[in-house]
């Protein structure tokens, strides 16, 4: 019976796209990119900067309400809601971090000089690595906890993730970085975060 239920919950990870182990962040990232493919039909900032907040107002409330399901609903109940709900709520998450990286690279590429590309860089790096101590309780981000302070968890990701590409960018000019250029250049928004 132990191994029947470690099957189906496999399989139900699978098919209700929570994602099977380390792999949890597929099934976001392609409701992520879905949902970024559909904003970008529309024109203006007002309706992205609309949808970040929309976004991360559901983010927020959805993190809450986990942890009063888990205690509402037995062991596999709480299984079977949660698993999807968990891959809607990290899509959207995502989605939020894709706006974000989307228009804090469109803002900051009004800033042509090098050196002060790098000293923004700079500054969100040691502005993350001194708020990241301020971070308490649990942070899952498979499981949508962010802490005791959730806001203050998706500052620091914005912030370390902005203070990689720009430190990153500016050294690219002495050493390119082959890796992380397969990876996709676009990319390293989210794996940062």
């Amino acid at each position: 019976p132990k191994y029947k239920k470690l099957m189906w919950d496999t399989v139900y990870q699978a098919i209700s796209c929570r994602g099977i182990s380390a792999l949890w962040f597929l099934p976001a990232l392609f409701i992520a990119e879905l949902l970024f493919v559909l904003l970008l039909r529309k024109k203006g900032w007002l309706r992205k900067t609309i949808a970040a907040v929309a976004a991360l107002s559901v983010t927020l409330f959805l993190s809450r309400c986990f942890p009063i399901l888990e205690g509402k609903f037995s062991e596999d109940t709480y299984m079977y809601i949660s698993y999807p709900l968990l891959a809607i709520a990290k899509g959207i998450t995502g989605f939020f971090f894709m706006i974000l990286g989307y228009g804090g690279c469109r803002v900051l590429s009004h800033i042509k000089i090098s050196n002060i590309r790098l000293a923004v860089g700079a500054a969100a790096t040691i502005l993350n690595i001194i708020l990241l101590q301020y971070i308490n309780g649990t942070v899952d981000f498979n499981n949508m906890k962010f802490g005791d302070i959730p806001l203050l968890w998706f500052l620091c990701a914005s912030l370390g993730s902005f203070g990689a590409i720009l430190v990153l960018e500016y050294f690219e000019r002495f050493y390119s970085y082959p890796l992380l250029g397969w990876g996709g250049n676009n990319s390293l928004i989210i794996m940062a975060t």
